[in-house]
């Protein structure tokens, strides 16, 4: 009750829902993508439901090379359930580059064959603002049927 009465209810009930199932909870990050920022092709942890970027800078106007948010599919036969997290790039293609826009949205379901990643930003005189928002549920597995549902 004394951490709800200064503010923290919010996340009270965001550690609450690890013990409800039915909840989700909204990650909300403001960032630039400095010189040299870079991601590894991945897709995100098992209970993310979905992601999204809305760019508010230009590549162009803030100079340099790379930055692209790319779009992979993994080349390797295995089966969905054995898909790594993080897989060596040559397991992968890369099917969509895009480019940094301003006021540009991106966004996207995070499944297991959701791999994405970002080109290392080289030269950049200025960071290359965004916004991310990722959407998880409080249950970890949450694009796994459960066995009563999987054998309807």
């Amino acid at each position: 009750k004394v951490l709800q009465k200064i503010g923290l209810g919010r996340f009270i009930d965001f550690i609450d829902g690890y013990r409800n199932p039915n909840r989700i909870a909204v990650h909300f990050d403001i960032s630039p993508a400095r010189d040299g920022y870079e991601r590894e092709v991945h897709h995100d942890k098992d209970n993310k439901i979905a992601a999204f970027l809305i760019y508010f800078s230009d590549a162009e106007e803030t100079g340099g090379t790379g930055g692209e948010f790319s779009v992979h599919l993994l080349t390797a036969d295995i089966p969905l359930a054995d898909y790594p997290r993080q897989p060596d790039e040559r397991m992968t293609e890369t099917v969509h580059l895009i480019r940094a826009k301003k006021n540009l949205l991106v966004m996207f379901l995070s499944t297991k064959n959701s791999y994405h990643g970002v080109s290392k930003i080289a030269g950049a005189v200025a960071g290359r603002r965004f916004i991310y928002v990722g959407i998880t549920s409080t249950t970890p597995t949450i694009w796994i049927k459960p066995p009563s549902v999987a054998a309807r």
